[in-house]
């Protein structure tokens, strides 16, 4: 498993803008999910800490950071690298969030990934028949 943690920013929530300190720990575990990686996003409010959990696709992740000010993704989460920052925009049925995330962690993140794992070679055959194994032999 390959995992980082850093600080960023929540910059807008439910159209409203603020400066809000969070604590990105974006992990990747091949076994599990060769495509995807996990963003837990930390916010602490006066509520105490509070968890977000999201599931990005690292291949669109990697594209994000090598096509600066073009958006990058659909559906509930876009990417945008721009100057010394990746611009991700979450939304779901409750809410719509932008965070900033430093680049150079998440560049590190995604270097760390690929050596584990070159992008294009993930392969779920395995993972699939012994699914379909399971599916049929209960």
């Amino acid at each position: 498993m390959i995992s980082k943690k850093f600080d960023a920013t929540l910059i807008r929530s439910n159209g409203q803008a603020m400066e809000h300190p969070l604590v990105i720990t974006l992990s990747y575990d091949e076994e599990f999910d060769p495509f995807a990686v996990q963003m837990i996003v930390s916010y602490a409010s006066t509520e105490g800490e509070q968890d977000a959990v999201w599931w990005l696709d690292r291949g669109l992740m990697s594209l994000s950071i090598k096509t600066p000010g073009v958006v990058v993704g659909f559906g509930d989460f876009r990417l945008r690298l721009q100057p010394g920052m990746i611009k991700v925009c979450l939304k779901n049925d409750t809410g719509h969030a932008d965070l900033r995330l430093p680049v150079e962690p998440v560049k590190e993140f995604l270097t760390e990934t690929a050596l584990a794992l070159p992008l294009g070679s993930e392969c779920v055959d395995e993972q699939i028949d012994d699914f379909l194994a399971e599916v049929f032999n209960s």
